[in-house]
């Protein structure tokens, strides 16, 4: 992007080969190893290794360190994911893995695909993965008395009496037995805490 003159023309405009100006605001005695970063991560993307922005997902990293959910992806795509260590919301993606026996491993059909599109699976599983834990986290919330109430639902085809209705109305959409098991949970609950028997009776409506 170039300046507008005074004769409203557009000069000064850059190409893609033009010289740029960089400017870190960081410490002076770090700038050397900043632009080293900078000089590797260029030379990682001419090469073809793509970086996976994740935003607020990056808390799930963790979890998926901790399931051995990237080694899963290097033996399913041949792709080697890791985190990348200089921003921490970026997963670094190469195309294929330098480990010894990796590539013999896969299935014919990955090995037919070339690293572009082996770095799309990769990234698609981890898209999916990042899902998963947003949905087990989310239903983690909702568990309450051993069970994630919003998941469980009337049977259609049982024949339910008028007392079970009303106390499945108040609960949602329950199963005849998860009321009344619900209901000696919160009142062993209550009487361990020694509070008065109304506490229990509106927990349960």
């Amino acid at each position: 992007m170039g300046r507008i003159n005074s004769n409203h023309q557009l000069v000064g405009d850059a190409s893609s080969t033009d010289e740029r100006k960089v400017y870190f605001g960081c410490d002076p005695n770090d700038l050397a190893e900043r632009w080293h970063v900078i000089e590797r991560r260029a030379q990682d993307v001419l090469q073809g290794v793509r970086f996976l922005y994740l935003g607020t997902d990056h808390v799930y990293l963790q979890f998926m360190a901790q399931s051995n959910f990237f080694p899963y992806i290097e033996r399913t795509t041949g792709c080697n994911v890791c985190v990348d260590t200089s921003t921490g919301n970026h997963l670094r993606i190469e195309g294929k893995s330098t480990k010894f026996g990796i590539e013999n491993n896969l299935s014919p059909k990955v090995k037919a695909m070339p690293e572009v599109m082996r770095a799309d699976l990769a990234e698609e599983l981890v898209r999916l993965q990042t899902e998963v834990f947003r949905d087990q986290f989310t239903r983690k919330q909702n568990w309450i008395f051993g069970r994630d109430w919003s998941t469980v639902d009337l049977p259609i085809d049982e024949p339910l009496s008028d007392t079970v209705k009303q106390v499945a109305t108040s609960f949602g959409q329950l199963d005849s037995r998860s009321a009344p098991h619900s209901c000696m949970e919160m009142s062993d609950v209550v009487a361990h805490l020694d509070l008065p028997c109304s506490v229990a009776a509106h927990a349960a409506t």
